[in-house]
């Protein structure tokens, strides 16, 4: 090959890599639109064994674009639960800001002269430095706060309030932020006390009036109890959260089909309790005899329980009741006949068989609600309520065919009428589906709310995972916890994606239950709290709000009047996370192609002035658009092609020359 025609090669090579670089590098550019810088209170130990705070400082960067990566880096380095802080930290604080998490990536820095960094108790000022690295709202340079973030919003409690109580107020800090419930700090000391020639050590409670720590440097401390608390403080009220509904309303529509629902179960109830009725004279066993009559008379109990429920307009809390008592009558019907019929063993075959076939029906209609090209917004709020009525009467038919199987079949009997009564409450579902707004969704967005979900769910039971490693905490759910996770990740990958948003739902709902049930202090303060943020999320949704959430609030509301605090949390937050999923919907945070696919005509109110659609531009840089990425992408196969083709010709020529 002569040396001009390598050289006009080795010319052509060099343009295209010339070509190609720039656009390369354009391609994987990256942007900070957002940047913000708080302190964080920490404690370290002395050699003494007794501790003193600190004031660190925690720097937030907010990447564009994104995949809601969240990267943390200390100084020195932290255990694990400084990583989890970071990430619910990031879902709360976007949430808060209304904006789409996984729109952006974030780096977190930690520097702190401390030894030690408690990772949750960085969490509130976490939230507060992404919050305003979001939205480019600017803190109050004199607040300081210390505090665990929840899943749900809430701000947990933390050790070592009076030590970084001091350490903020003598930096300069005039409002040092602590969690609720901790202003008067309860903590154990051991005293040395010589009796005669004996030393002993005793355990002694100290309890600290951390507001008067603080006033002596002239600083003011205050409670907060959730993330909205602390951003209005931080922002001295640029953020302010609204105000909250009085109670949970229902619509007349809504209101006529509960009524329809609760009828039909009554009337099933009655049926069941008088076929009971007319046969239990003719069962031989009087223990078997006087089971059955104890049913009757409970689900009779709970029958008139509902009905003054109902009288009073707590419509989901009477249905909820004459649930149960519909239950207890079906299940003495089934005694009754089991036990007045020639073969025992038949009928009970024969029921099961009867209460499967009704499932796989459901399960059939399921999959034509499921697996669709385009759903309506009260889809994802009420199928999700479906499947899980339907994986529970699953769940229960199969604990009644163990035990059929091992000869059991009085409690059989229970579970699977259980499974039948399960089945007949989803009709209720899906009567007020029916009442759905019919604004449109596709399949594209279905599955982005499914993703976010489940890496919600994701995110909280490792941030649960890890706390109880720092705490040394045993709880045996959290295997079933992660079960549910895998069960949640197999239906996202198989394309149910209701199903998946089911499951996420119950992991986050339950791995919050879990966290506060480790450090709440006040159960009934703590019912207060929830049942606040969520009269509050309805009040920004509005009249808009899924009807699942109103009808867990009530039942929380019921609850809650019951004294049973435990269980109204439960409801509260399950309605508190079903509207912050409207709220995603209504402010179309995810990023959509505006097709006819995409959801239409939806307007929300919101509480502070939304990030702008161009993003702050701090470094001078601009983050890449999909039309411009997919230009870069054409450029770069034309300049591959023109390599190639060089290179093919330089191997032509090269053995044509030696050739000849």
């Amino acid at each position: 090959m002569s040396r001009s025609t390598s050289f006009t090669i080795f010319i052509l090579v060099a343009i295209s890599i010339s070509m190609l670089m720039p656009y390369v590098g354009q391609l994987y550019q990256v942007s900070v639109v957002g940047y913000a810088r708080v302190p964080a209170l920490a404690v370290y130990l002395l050699e003494n064994r007794s501790y003193v705070g600190s004031v660190s400082w925690i720097e937030v960067r907010v990447v564009a674009p994104g995949s809601g990566e969240v990267y943390v880096s200390t100084e020195p380095l932290s255990d694990i639960d400084l990583q989890a802080s970071g990430r619910a930290a990031v879902l709360i604080a976007s949430y808060m800001a209304n904006i789409d998490p996984f729109k952006y990536d974030y780096l977190i820095s930690v520097k702190a002269s401390a030894p030690i960094i408690g990772g949750p108790s960085a969490g509130s000022a976490m939230v507060a430095a992404i919050f305003s690295a979001l939205t480019n709202i600017s803190l109050d340079p004199l607040v300081a706060s210390t505090g665990m973030i929840l899943p749900d919003g809430l701000i947990g409690p933390v050790g070592g309030v009076p030590e970084k109580v001091v350490a903020a107020a003598s930096s300069g800090y005039k409002v040092i932020l602590i969690p609720w419930g901790q202003s008067i700090y309860s903590e154990t000391k051991y005293v040395r006390q010589n009796i005669g020639p004996i030393s002993v050590i005793r355990p002694i409670t100290v309890n600290v009036n951390v507001s008067e720590l603080a006033s002596r440097y002239g600083a003011k401390v205050f409670e907060i109890a959730t993330a909205e608390d602390l951003l209005e403080l931080f922002t001295k009220g640029v953020y302010r959260a609204p105000g909250g509904l009085v109670s949970p309303y229902i619509s007349a529509d809504e209101g006529n089909i509960l009524r329809a629902s609760y009828r039909n179960f009554s009337s099933l109830q009655e049926r069941s309790v008088s076929s009971a009725s007319q046969k239990i004279g003719f069962i031989r066993d009087r223990q078997l005899t006087s089971l059955v009559n104890s049913i009757l008379t409970r689900s009779d109990s709970y029958r008139n329980e509902s009905l003054a429920l109902f009288e009073r307009g707590f419509y989901y809390p009477a249905l909820s009741i004459i649930f149960t008592s519909y239950v207890l009558a079906k299940y003495a019907e089934n005694l009754a006949n089991a036990f007045t019929t020639q073969d025992t063993v038949r009928y009970v075959n024969n029921y099961i068989s009867y209460v499967s076939s009704l499932i796989n029906s459901y399960t059939d209609f399921w999959r034509t609600l499921a697996y669709r090209k385009v759903y309506g917004v009260e889809d994802l709020y009420i199928l999700p309520e479906i499947f899980r009525r339907l994986q529970e009467a699953r769940e229960y038919l199969n604990i009644s065919i163990q035990l059929n199987s091992s000869g059991n079949a009085i409690d059989s009997l229970y579970y699977a009428s259980y499974a039948e009564a399960r089945l007949r409450s989803i009709d209720t579902w899906l009567s007020l589906r029916s009442l759905g707004v019919n604004h449109a969704i596709g399949e594209e967005y279905v599955q982005k709310i499914s993703s976010w979900l489940y890496s919600y769910a994701a995110t909280s039971l490792s941030y649960l995972e890890s706390l109880l490693s720092t705490t040394g905490y045993q709880i045996q759910s959290v295997q079933g916890l992660e079960d549910m996770l895998r069960g949640a990740s197999s239906y996202l990958a198989g394309g149910d994606y209701m199903a998946s948003i089911s499951i996420s739902i119950d992991i986050i709902t339950n791995t919050t239950l879990t966290m506060h049930s480790m450090f709440s202090i006040n159960i009934t303060g703590l019912a207060d709290i929830v049942r606040r943020e969520v009269m509050r999320a309805l009040s920004i949704v509005d009249r808009s709000s899924p009807i699942s959430a109103r009808l867990y609030a009530q039942m929380g509301d019921y609850l809650s009047s019951s004294r049973e605090y435990q269980e109204a949390i439960l409801f509260y937050e399950e309605a508190l996370l079903i509207l912050r999923i409207s709220r995603l919907l209504g402010s179309q945070v995810i990023s959509l192609n505006r097709s006819v696919e995409g959801i239409e005509n939806i307007e929300t109110r919101t509480s502070i002035t939304t990030f702008p659609s161009t993003p702050v531009n701090i470094g001078g840089e601009t983050s890449v658009t999909s039309d411009t990425r997919s230009m870069f992408m054409f450029i770069i196969v034309i300049a591959l092609i023109v390599v190639l083709v060089s290179v093919a010709s330089a191997i032509y020529f090269y053995r044509r020359s030696n050739r000849s």
